[in-house]
């Protein structure tokens, strides 16, 4: 069970926050339209040891929109998370980050490095998603002006997407088209799915747009975080071209890639995930107050 905690960022705008476990604070950043739910198999895994904390995305289910609507671009989510780590008194977390959430923790290491003890970045490039993704490719960069050019039909999308969201042809589609393996938890995978019914997609749009514009490729060599980088090795949203960028330039970096693994790697082989995690950890279960005490300092 999540504690839900509303909070007011920087700009005013109200935040729904979601709390779970004690220890170490371990900050997560969802991937786009994603709930606490996508979670479920890793914080039961580790809630004994770290304190895990969430929170919706600005105009994404119980968080408001803000007053200025131009303020959904990744500087804006960047704030929100350090208000999220002041409300929930932590000096600095190991940050994990979920698609879209990846290029959101890279943001937010290069821009506060000491309020980030360690990265594991699940799933996600590190900018440009729509230039790296294999889709769209070299026309990627009219993406982000064709979603804001798109905004007025966002209520209709919104409806045609709440009519599927809890229908399990939808899994069966996404499945078929490669997007989600077959070892896929079901159960949380549609109890995240039909809550897509709930979004506002005007606002999903408009964050789907300035995440296109966002790009940290530049700054990843400056990243000094031990970081995992977990990587589906049939994802079709990130391709491994994409991590194998993230292990060069990042000083210390080391990647896991998954077997058969897709974009919801977490979902389909969460043991092996979580055992792989859960090494990667060990050096972060005190907090950096416990261990300025045990080292004296």
């Amino acid at each position: 069970m999540m504690i839900e905690n509303d909070l007011r960022s920087s700009d005013g705008t109200v935040l729904r926050t979601y709390a779970s476990g004690k220890g170490p604070v371990v900050l997560i950043a969802n991937g786009l339209g994603g709930t606490p739910d996508a979670w479920r198999l890793l914080i039961g895994r580790f809630r004994d040891r770290f304190r895990f904390v969430t929170w919706d995305y600005r105009g994404l289910y119980g968080s408001r929109r803000p007053c200025d609507l131009v303020h959904f671009r990744i500087a804006d989510h960047l704030r929100d998370a350090l208000c999220v780590l002041d409300c929930y008194g932590a000096e600095s977390a190991v940050v994990m980050g979920w698609s879209m959430g990846v290029q959101l923790s890279l943001a937010l290491a290069q821009a506060e490095p000491e309020r980030v003890r360690a990265l594991v970045l699940i799933n996600g490039t590190f900018g440009a998603p729509f230039k790296t993704g294999p889709v769209v490719g070299a026309f990627g960069h009219f993406v982000p002006a064709l979603l804001r050019g798109a905004l007025p039909l966002a209520p209709a999308v919104g409806r045609v997407i709440a009519s599927l969201a809890r229908n399990p042809i939808l899994l069966r589609l996404g499945m078929a088209a490669g997007l989600a393996g077959r070892t896929l938890d079901r159960s949380i995978f549609m109890a995240v799915s039909s809550r897509w019914s709930d979004l506002d997609y005007d606002a999903f749009f408009r964050i789907l747009a300035a995440l296109g514009e966002h790009d940290a490729g530049p700054g990843l060599s400056h990243v000094e975080a031990p970081t995992l980088i977990v990587h589906g090795d049939r994802d079709l949203l990130t391709p491994h071209h994409v991590t194998d960028t993230m292990l060069e330039e990042m000083p210390n970096a080391d990647r896991f890639t998954v077997e058969g693994g897709t974009h919801y790697s977490i979902l389909e082989q969460p043991e092996a995930v979580n055992e792989r995690i859960d090494r990667f950890l060990l050096p972060f279960n005190r907090s950096p107050a416990e261990q300025r005490r045990a080292g004296g300092g």
